[in-house]
């Protein structure tokens, strides 16, 4: 099964009772490419290792990390300051002008 490693659930969108998650990934064509072709496959979704829960990737959204709406960045990191979401992506290696990936999965079945 395809997995997708996550290292903190700070905003609980992981572990939390949301049906839908997004997460932002810094981009690479050949991750570009493995993401799209998985649209509509389920991933086990692994917190610090531990599987937590499968789910469906439905969407993945190509864009620069300056143009993805601050709305969108908040809601993903649980941040509502613009300047620590940026900080935060910063500490995950992504500048404002990087490619990013904006996955968005459904879960399915907690494990």
């Amino acid at each position: 099964m395809l997995q997708i490693k996550f290292s903190h659930d700070w905003n609980g969108k992981i572990t939390g009772e949301n049906t839908v998650f997004t997460t932002i990934r810094k981009s690479e064509e050949s991750k570009r490419k493995y993401y799209i072709e998985s649209i509509g496959k389920t991933f086990e979704v692994l917190l610090d290792g531990a599987p937590i829960c499968h789910a469906e990737l439905i969407e993945v959204y190509p864009r620069w990390l300056c143009q993805i709406d601050i709305i969108l960045l908040m809601l993903d990191t649980g941040m509502l300051n613009a300047e620590a979401v940026y900080k935060l992506f910063k500490n995950f290696g992504i500048k404002p002008e990087d490619e990013c990936l904006v996955l968005v999965f459904k879960k399915g079945l907690f494990i």
